[in-house]
């Protein structure tokens, strides 16, 4: 296939207050365990607000966009498992360029097969959260039963959370959202009830859950999750804390804090980064046969300056359910 040597890509315009802007750049190296993909969808995530916020510190981040499925274009030297022509889906790795852009190099070990029965941006939505998810659930809690409480229900992370959670026969899903509309979402998704994260969480929790999630505004939970949590439960966060936390409240109960950042497998290049992509193949399944659903609530148009500026608007009214998608189709 002849490829082009530049190609379209949003780029973070430093000379305009780190707004968004088109351009023509050249197309990126392909390693020997690489894939170049031609992104046909993405999504959006509010990992890039905080990379962008980032931006302002570290020149080498120029082009955002974490979730994408596209087309294999080419194959490093050392690629087996996948070819040229195959649709594929993935989240990347936060130290590599992004996938808002017509083309996207990424390690191998970190794709999977598109679902089939998926438009490519239905898929797009699905590869961090529901990383995270199974993450979260398999290798952090690694949880069979109990009661577990999704603190932001309806976001990207949650809504798979739930999903997954629901696989699981001897887990209760307590989810929390704010409005009717997130609401019903949790329990379309599978939560066996919803709490109002807005009122007092004790009164609606009489019963001691086993394992909670901090998907947003982590800070206030931490302080009043000990009380309501199970001897020897989980607390796991998956955004960053606003300031220092005081862990000595879970000491009495011997509760345990994970960090769960899904770009860890990328980073550091562990034994186990295959997994993600073996995960991706799993979910990709269960979305062909049905048992899953996408999280993609609104397709914004195709991969631009403008929509992606607009979706970054959409995450910080902190109103979005589920996830916002491009699609260049």
């Amino acid at each position: 296939m002849n490829l082009p040597v530049s190609m379209h890509a949003v780029v973070i315009d430093r000379n305009n207050g780190f707004a968004l802007k088109d351009a023509q750049v050249p197309l990126p190296a392909v390693g020997e365990q690489d894939v170049l993909v031609r992104v046909d969808a993405a999504a959006i995530n509010p990992a890039d607000q905080r990379l962008l916020a980032r931006a302002r510190e570290n020149p080498a981040i120029s082009i955002l966009g974490f979730d994408a499925c596209g087309t294999v274009v080419q194959t490093g030297a050392a690629v087996q498992h996948i070819a040229v022509g195959d649709a594929v889906y993935y989240a990347g790795d936060v130290s590599r360029a992004g996938c808002f852009a017509q083309y996207q190099a990424v390690h191998a070990d970190l794709v999977g097969i598109k679902p089939a029965r998926l438009s490519a941006a239905e898929a797009a939505a699905m590869p961090l959260t529901a990383l995270t998810a199974w993450e979260l659930l398999h290798e952090h809690f690694c949880l069979e039963r109990g009661r577990l409480l999704v603190l932001g229900g309806a976001g990207g992370v949650g809504s798979q959370l739930i999903q997954l959670a629901a696989r699981l026969p001897d887990v209760e899903i307590i989810a929390s959202a704010s409005r009717p509309e997130s609401r019903d979402w949790c329990l379309q998704l599978g939560a066996h009830r919803v709490i109002d994260h807005s009122r007092p969480l004790a009164a609606q929790l009489p019963e001691a859950v086993s394992h909670a999630v901090l998907a947003h505004h982590p800070d206030a939970y931490l302080k009043t999750l000990p009380p309501l949590m199970q001897p020897f439960g989980h607390i796991a966060c998956i955004v960053p804390l606003a300031a220092a936390a005081d862990l000595n409240p879970l000491m009495q109960k011997s509760l345990s804090f994970h960090w769960e950042y899904m770009f860890t497998k990328p980073l550091f290049q562990p034994s186990d980064r295959p997994t993600q992509g073996h995960i991706l193949n799993q979910i990709s399944r269960w979305l062909d046969e049905g048992l899953l659903r996408s999280t993609q609530t609104r397709c914004l148009g195709p991969v631009c300056a403008q929509n992606a500026q607009h979706a970054l608007a959409l995450l910080a009214s902190g109103q979005t359910i589920g996830k916002l998608t491009f699609a260049n189709l």
